[in-house]
């Protein structure tokens, strides 16, 4: 398996692998859904990522293994502090689903991102954990800007994410598959917000007092909205 690490942002600062998987157990597509799995394909990883792994999970999920040590490199908005490198474990990990022409600078290109404007109405995917409940925070959007590791500042990317850093909200998710949405129409955010979405859905894990290691899986991520209207036919 191919894997990419890259630097980014995401609300939070991003270093990643590009993992893509085959996805057997979602909805046929149709023109009120779409699925972001085989678009969203690269894989990018947040916090400590030495901390969280990645590997095919059962009935079409991807699954997620996050094992709290505070290993790094440690990948937050705190990596640099006064233009210092910050050696303090991010207390985190996670995992945003991206599409980016090359894995290792998303949002460099006017190519990168997808139009999401007509699936704009729901977020609808299911999650479960596997060996113990698990509390997280799924999240999107929000790809503006990277660190330069010359400067250690942030920059803004050419082509950034139009969609804002969302949160999906946070869950207690159990053994059982638990279909979670978001209602897009509570963002209330402009059709233009959709036009290039680089980052359509992700996650955030923080370790908890006893650092117990954390498994979920995820499947059935789509975005929901009406089909357009036709044009009108040309005479």
């Amino acid at each position: 398996m191919k894997t990419t690490r890259f630097l980014h942002v995401c609300g939070v600062v991003l270093l990643g692998c590009g993992m893509g998987f085959g996805w057997s157990g979602q909805a046929p597509p149709d023109s009120s859904s779409i699925a972001i799995n085989p678009i969203f394909s690269g894989r990018m990883i947040m916090g400590d990522i030495g901390d969280l792994k990645i590997a095919s999970g059962e009935e079409g999920s991807d699954r997620f293994v996050y094992a709290p040590t505070g290993s790094g490199p440690h990948e937050w908005d705190y990596k640099f502090i006064n233009g210092e490198e910050n050696r303090d474990p991010a207390g985190f990990a996670g995992v945003m689903y991206i599409n980016s022409m090359v894995l290792s600078e998303p949002g460099a290109r006017a190519t990168d991102g997808k139009n999401l404007r007509q699936w704009r109405q729901k977020i609808v995917w299911e999650a479960r954990a596997i060996g113990g409940d698990a509390k997280v925070e799924f999240v999107a959007g929000g790809i503006t800007w990277a660190w330069d590791l010359k400067t250690r500042k942030t920059v803004s990317l050419p082509f950034g994410d139009t969609l804002p850093k969302l949160s999906l909200g946070s869950h207690s998710i159990g053994r059982n598959w638990t279909p979670l949405e978001f209602d897009l129409n509570r963002a209330h955010l402009a059709p233009e917000s959709f036009d290039r979405v680089i980052g359509a859905f992700g996650f955030v894990i923080k370790a908890s007092e006893s650092k117990r290691p954390v498994t979920i899986e995820i499947r059935d991520v789509r975005y929901l909205g009406s089909p357009e209207p036709p044009a009108p036919a040309k005479k």
